[in-house]
């Protein structure tokens, strides 16, 4: 497309944890895999987590970040949540909002 621009660097995903999968690609570092319409219809997203989570499968969040579509094994794992058939999995590989829903 010309002319092409970016209109946006950052953005919020929520969706409920289907699978939490551990990363190869940087060090067994753990990330969430949620599915989310908000960027795109009928996706997979995986995020990241910090070292620190108490995430688990089931949570409700919520994060916001930069998203990487579509991931690729050169730096990112892509690992798919079974039963679904997405046709890309964008990863946001440093949330800088991750937040877990109240109660859970």
């Amino acid at each position: 497309m010309d002319p092409a621009k970016v209109q946006k660097s950052s953005f919020e995903v929520a969706g409920q944890v289907e699978e939490i999968f551990s990363g190869w690609a940087r060090d067994g570092q753990e990330f969430a895999a949620i599915w989310n319409s908000t960027v795109v219809l009928d996706q997979q997203i995986n995020i990241y987590l910090p070292e620190d989570h108490t995430i688990q499968v089931g949570d409700a969040i919520t994060a916001q970040g930069a998203l990487l579509a579509p991931a690729g094994p050169e730096k990112f794992c892509t690992a798919y949540i079974r039963g679904r058939e997405p046709g890309g999995v964008f990863v946001m590989p440093e949330p800088v909002l991750l937040q877990k829903e109240a109660g859970k």
